[in-house]
């Protein structure tokens, strides 16, 4: 159908251009024009005649009462004449499409005449504005369930709005300024950091604090700067999260842990004194350092004597707290109190960190007590094996003197002469056993003599040897030396590795059985003699190695029981006096035991 004589033809060509349609209504030739485009939106048929009805039956039955309302009330005269309507219509296909409509009605003669409109798909708009309503509606449900607070500001940093303020109402907030409402500090604080990014375009984030009324809140801050079309800065957005309990809990953390540094350093000075009154003297003001206290006191019952410290400043003050000192067996040797918390009250922190002192101090006292009656004991014992050991050397040496004397008697019988030799045996290893006491005692006070000079090892090795080879000949032992390269010295005593040497290959023999072997070998390695004493005996259990230098010490391969176990505990005293090792391991091929010597050259 043409267009009516009134429609300009340019105009209806920009319209279709632009996506519009338009549609007339003549009242009084029942005539009903729809353009191409117009037709196209409704999903109708180029050709088919289209009137109300037509339309009306593409609205979606949702809204079709609706929208023929809004036309019947467009008609009326007393109306204002206009139909604006959105509404759904159904396309053939069954897909759904949002359409605006708009038109104007004309009268004559106070009877409805005539309605021109246009037709514009508005799909793409009405599918952003729901999404924009659904990410509204996720937004509002977050932020509901969220602790965050979210604020905006315009450039003369007033609140524009606001959800969910901390410590303020949003009515005390809006169209005000954070000096306004604010604490002073706090207020010049949140306008500095403000300022600063309105002037320099940077988002900013800091952790601040806000007090109103005692009440202190901590928050985690983050500050953007809001941009229009032009990236003009036109005010702030704010979103913070309250962080008190956070900061409150590094807080204690922070403070527990320089508590624990604090008890830790404690007890290394406590724990390097020597006398148990300078221990009490230094955990009191310890306890004092650590407790933040303005008076400690301890008080201390041991062995019959009271001991009582006091350290810090007089106080009349009737808060102290007060931990007990006891033994491992729970009985109560005194306490250690403090008095007048510095700055602030006793909390239950305070007094359990008062008893882990206390706790620490009574293990120090027992050790210390402990320490003190072993070192006694060691000195009696030191001072005894000294006396004993001097008082029997003239008796022995009287005795000796006697056998050798007896001994030139050529009228003596051969019985007589088997029991002075008896005698004398005797009393050459009671001799031995009072020089090993005394090495022991002088090796344990660190008094054992070193007389160092240059030493021949291959000489000394032969000197050792010399002593031993009748015995391994009489049982059937093959004993083997081996020498290191001519010119090995060692800068050490002789007599004392001879000692040593001599003790080792005595009991290498002594374990092999006959016919067994038994080797001493030296060479250099890396700076060091290493020498090696090894036997085919039934060696050292590895349980028993860590224990078998100890005095007193028996191994279980030892089924006689012979000497007083000191022999292995000063030979490790010499070669460690001479900046040396000792170990045992297994010999090669097994069994057997080898002693290993280390010595720097």
């Amino acid at each position: 159908m043409d267009l009516p004589p009134t429609t300009d033809e340019r105009l209806r060509l920009a319209l279709e251009a632009a996506g519009i349609g338009l549609w007339d209504f003549d009242a009084e030739s029942g005539q009903h024009y729809w353009s191409p485009r117009g037709r196209l939106l409704l999903d109708l048929d180029p050709d088919a005649p289209v009137d109300f009805e037509a339309l009306l039956q593409r609205v979606h039955p949702a809204e079709r009462e609706r929208v023929r309302a809004a036309l019947d009330a467009a008609m009326v005269p007393c109306g204002n004449g206009q139909f604006d309507r959105d509404f759904r219509i159904v396309t053939g296909d069954g897909r759904t499409r949002w359409l605006r409509a708009n038109g104007r009605a004309a009268f004559r003669d106070g009877v409805f005449a005539r309605m021109t409109g246009t037709l514009v798909d508005i799909t793409p708009q009405r599918d952003a504005t729901e999404r924009l309503r659904i990410n509204d509606e996720r937004l509002r449900t977050a932020l509901a369930a969220s602790p965050i607070s979210l604020a905006t500001q315009d450039r003369d940093l007033r609140y524009t709005w606001l959800h969910n303020p901390l410590t303020f109402q949003p009515e005390e907030l809006l169209g005000r300024t954070d000096l306004e409402v604010m604490d002073a500090e706090d207020g010049e604080i949140l306008t500095l950091i403000r300022a600063d990014v309105l002037r320099s375009g940077v988002g900013r984030r800091e952790i601040i604090r806000i007090r109103r009324g005692g009440h202190v809140v901590f928050c985690d801050l983050v500050v953007e700067p809001i941009r229009d079309e032009e990236d003009n800065i036109t005010g702030l957005t704010t979103a913070a999260v309250d962080i008190t309990d956070r900061v409150r809990s590094e807080t204690a953390l922070s403070a527990h842990a320089d508590r624990l540094h604090a008890l830790n350093r404690a007890a290394l000075v406590i724990n390097s004194t020597i006398t148990l009154d300078e221990l009490i003297q230094t955990a009191t003001e310890q306890a004092l350092l650590v407790g933040g206290a303005e008076a400690a006191t301890t008080q201390l019952t041991v062995d019959g004597r009271t001991l009582e410290v006091r350290a810090g400043a007089a106080t009349s003050t009737r808060e102290r707290i007060r931990a007990a000192l006891t033994t491992r067996e729970n009985e109560h040797l005194g306490y250690i109190e403090l008095a007048g918390k510095i700055e602030s009250e006793f909390r239950g922190d305070d007094e359990a960190l008062l008893v882990q002192l206390a706790q620490m101090l009574s293990v120090a006292i027992e050790n210390r007590r402990l320490t003190e009656r072993t070192q006694a004991a060691a000195r009696a014992r030191d001072e005894m094996v000294a006396i004993v050991s001097h008082d029997l050397r003239n008796p022995l040496t009287a005795i000796q003197t006697s056998i050798q004397l007896l001994e030139l008697d050529a009228k003596l019988s051969a019985d007589a002469r088997q029991y002075l030799g008896f005698a004398k045996q005797a009393a050459s290893r009671m001799r031995r056993l009072v020089a090993d006491l005394l090495d022991v005692s002088k090796i344990e006070a660190g008094m054992l003599s070193i007389q160092r000079r240059p030493v021949d090892v291959a000489a000394l090795l032969r000197d050792a040897a010399t002593e031993f080879r009748d015995v391994a000949a009489t049982r059937n032992i093959t004993f083997t030396t081996y020498e290191p390269p001519t010119g090995a010295t060692l800068n050490a005593d002789p007599d004392r590795l001879l000692q040593v040497f001599s003790n080792l290959i005595g009991n290498a023999l002594k374990f092999t059985p006959e016919g067994g072997s038994v080797k001493v070998e030296a060479r250099l390695d890396a700076g060091h003699t290493r020498l090696c004493i090894s036997d085919s005996g039934k060696g050292v259990a590895p349980e028993e190695r860590d224990r078998i230098f100890d005095r007193y010490w028996q191994s279980g391969r030892n089924d006689r029981q012979e000497g007083a176990g000191l022999g292995l505990a000063i030979a490790r005293g010499i070669i460690e006096a001479h900046g040396g090792t000792i170990h045992v391991e297994d010999a090669e091929p097994a069994p057997g035991a080898m002693f290993v010597i280390s010595l720097p050259v």
